[in-house]
């Protein structure tokens, strides 16, 4: 476990892997053209999403209970995330603007140009800067994969393809989404809970983030978020005073 994580979250659980379908779904043939229909309008909600502001409790998995934590996100791969002190100290920061990065853990600093690997090496998030963007915003692109099983139970729907899949409910919500890698084993996996109208669209109030290669699980609890509001560009830069 990286010094990164264990400052940001202080935590470390195997992810749930499990790829089939619980809690009463069951395998349904399907009208492709509704599916689809149904899945572009989930890409239509995320695209809508340009920017998110998010603060809440991180829970973590020892006696010290949670940790508050400020996400900001914007496209394509704008990114801070802070966690912070009860009397609001900075504990651990990352920022990047997508071409460099500034990385504060609690006792020194770091920078430099930014990998696909940054968020993996720093946080123990297993996402390229982009897909955080995308699973922050809750936002799927196109389908990617061939439409090969359609689950249901009542009116919700899991969708699977050879590299991802999709949970959704009847209203178009998000309530899961799955990466896979070539061999079909899970990249990662983002839940999504408690969708509730906030400035700017909808959004969850409960994500769960799991990256079974980190054996990162990352329970968020949110108190406040926005959307699509601006947001000053020196939040993804070094801070004055931090010398990188």
């Amino acid at each position: 476990m990286n010094r990164g994580l264990l400052a940001l979250v202080g935590l470390a659980a195997a992810a749930c892997t499990t790829l089939a379908p619980h809690d009463g779904f069951r395998q349904i043939e399907f009208e492709r053209t509704e599916i689809l229909e149904r899945l572009r309008d989930i890409h239509r909600r995320g695209e809508e999403r340009r920017t998110v502001r998010a603060e809440g409790r991180l829970k973590l998995e020892s006696p010290s209970g949670s940790t508050r934590l400020i996400v900001l996100a914007e496209r394509p791969t704008l990114l801070r995330f802070e966690s912070q002190t009860p009397l609001g100290q900075t504990q651990t920061l990352l920022v990047t603007d997508g071409e460099e990065y500034f990385y504060y853990d609690g006792e020194r600093v770091d920078g430099g140009p930014v990998s696909p690997f940054l968020l993996a090496d720093t946080l123990g998030l297993d996402l390229a800067p982009a897909e955080a963007v995308t699973v922050l915003l809750i936002a799927p692109g196109a389908l990617r994969g061939t439409l090969q099983r359609v689950f249901a139970r009542d009116l919700d729907r899991e969708v699977w393809t050879e590299f991802e899949r999709l949970r959704f409910g009847p209203n178009g919500d998000l309530q899961s989404y799955t990466s896979l890698d070539s061999g079909g084993n899970v990249r990662w996996n983002a839940q999504y809970d408690g969708w509730q109208s906030v400035p700017g669209g909808r959004y969850p109030s409960h994500m769960v983030l799991s990256f079974p290669r980190t054996e990162l699980r990352a329970d968020l609890r949110l108190r406040s978020v926005e959307l699509n509001s601006e947001l000053d560009r020196e939040l993804f830069r070094a801070p004055e005073g931090m010398v990188r």
